[in-house]
């Protein structure tokens, strides 16, 4: 990508952009049950058909066309069936072109008829409806993106913003991982005397705490570059620092059920910290 070059991001719709590419332009391969997985024949290269024969009505689930994704041979053996490879639509000219490709399957006055119907549908559809919709987000605050971002996901797998703001500081350590490091650490605090329930979030607050930045608000101001490599750096004392916290809070008795707020741990985690405390 050029310097300054303009980039758009589509938030939501990924795996519906990708199925409608797949349709339009790619295909699909299925291994054919019995044959070999190294065999050559096993995964028959299929693409998205439509049977410009079938008749236009609605099935139990709403779909009035018949689509197949077929291998040439399952394509020409149909008898009772007209069948038209989809990613074709995108090179054909409407009206005489779609009419001469039709006449040279030999169809009756009647069939032909319906058959462009179909065809013509198939064409008004891809090249001149406008039928993705979208919304436009001209805000260039990276916040409100992640925000959105949210929202939009939260019918499929659940993230959280401690997630994404985690995905930019993996960007941003050079020498260890900070997810596994993470990760690792929130493991073993909650498996600390009888059992805590702290999450990734109270990590990355306790480390931009501990590292004395500015801020431990979860916004991405506070995930740059500078701060993400002074975190890095410290991340040994501050592990330590957490780990002694916690083994301290199970000696009184705490656990998971009797800790009220996490939080409340952070200014004995900063102290532990900052006065270097042994062991």
């Amino acid at each position: 990508m050029q310097h300054n070059q303009a980039i758009t991001a589509v938030l939501d719709g990924q795996q519906r952009l990708t199925a409608l590419n797949i349709g339009l332009r790619g295909s699909m391969a299925i291994k054919i049950p019995y044959k070999w997985w190294n065999s050559p024949d096993a995964f028959p290269r299929k693409t998205l058909c439509l049977n410009l024969r079938a008749l236009i009505k609605a099935n139990e689930d709403g779909a009035r066309y018949d689509f197949r994704f077929l291998d040439d041979e399952q394509a020409k053996r149909a008898d009772d069936a007209l069948w038209f490879k989809v990613p074709n639509i995108l090179g054909m000219r409407a009206g005489p072109e779609m009419l001469s490709w039709l006449v040279k399957h030999d169809l009756p006055n009647d069939a032909l008829n319906h058959s462009f119907d179909i065809l013509h549908t198939l064409h008004n559809v891809v090249h001149n409806k406008p039928l993705i919709n979208y919304y436009e987000e001209e805000a260039q605050d990276i916040e409100r993106v992640l925000n959105i971002f949210i929202r939009l996901n939260s019918g499929g797998t659940v993230l959280s913003y401690s997630d994404l703001l985690l995905s930019i500081a993996v960007a941003q350590w050079k020498q260890l991982d900070v997810r596994a490091e993470i990760h690792r650490l929130v493991d073993e605090l909650n498996k600390t005397g009888t059992g805590f329930a702290l999450s990734q979030d109270f990590v990355l607050k306790a480390g931009l705490m501990l590292a004395d930045i500015r801020s431990v608000g979860f916004k991405v101001e506070n995930f740059t570059a500078e701060n993400m490599a002074t975190l890095e750096a410290n991340w040994p004392d501050i592990r330590s620092a957490l780990l002694r916290t916690i083994e301290l809070a199970a000696s009184f008795g705490m656990n998971g059920q009797t800790l009220r707020a996490d939080s409340a741990l952070l200014p004995i985690a900063y102290y532990l910290y900052d006065t270097q405390c042994p062991s």
